[in-house]
């Protein structure tokens, strides 16, 4: 595996030292259930999902994934992704504790899920680790209540849900960015693999 910085982007690779795929195989690699040397379907070497869910998140994300290989000596499977800038002081500080796991003491958490169940569980875990969490199962409830509280500072992070019942996870962390005028580190997941 590799990072390297290239102008304003950054490379990630995966090298591997398989079978290599010939060239005509290439495209089909990224298609679901494909297995180039799997062809009795042998469940104990996978499904041949990996590279399909690869390609529709770099597809979400607005990058091209790449492929170099050649057969009998292994493939080189690259992603370019915009360089946005170093990580701010303030989260190196909480990422880089030496004593265990890192403090989260006062850090205000923003959590943007529409299932209540799980926005409740991850707010009780996010407190017991000291962090002061705003919930709501949108946008618009989590900035109201963001302006309710007067909050001295944050939030600095907003965990989002993709797949919510009225915007989806981009539009939501954006709404919440544009209300506070603060560029907030943001994290996005989905349970839905398509």
């Amino acid at each position: 595996m590799s990072c390297q910085r290239r102008g304003s982007h950054i490379k990630i690779s995966v090298w591997d030292n398989g079978i290599g795929i010939p060239a005509g195989r290439q495209a089909d690699i990224f298609k679901s259930y494909v297995q180039v040397d799997n062809p009795e379907r042998n469940r104990e070497k996978g499904f041949g999902l990996g590279l399909s869910i690869v390609q529709g998140l770099a597809n979400l994300l607005g990058h091209k994934l790449h492929i170099e290989s050649t057969p009998g000596r292994g493939s080189r499977f690259s992603v370019a992704v915009p360089f946005m800038g170093l990580i701010p002081p303030e989260l190196r500080e909480v990422q880089t504790a030496e004593d265990g796991d890192p403090d989260l003491t006062n850090m205000v958490v923003a959590i943007i899920e529409d299932n209540s169940d799980l926005r409740v569980e991850i707010s009780m875990r996010l407190i017991e680790r000291g962090c002061y969490v705003v919930a709501g199962e949108s946008s618009s409830d989590v900035i109201e209540q963001l302006r309710s509280e007067a909050l001295a500072s944050g939030p600095h992070l907003i965990l989002s849900d993709y797949r919510l019942e009225h915007e989806d996870g981009i539009a939501a962390i954006m709404a919440v960015r544009s209300a506070t005028n603060i560029s907030i580190p943001a994290i996005l997941w989905s349970g839905d693999t398509s």
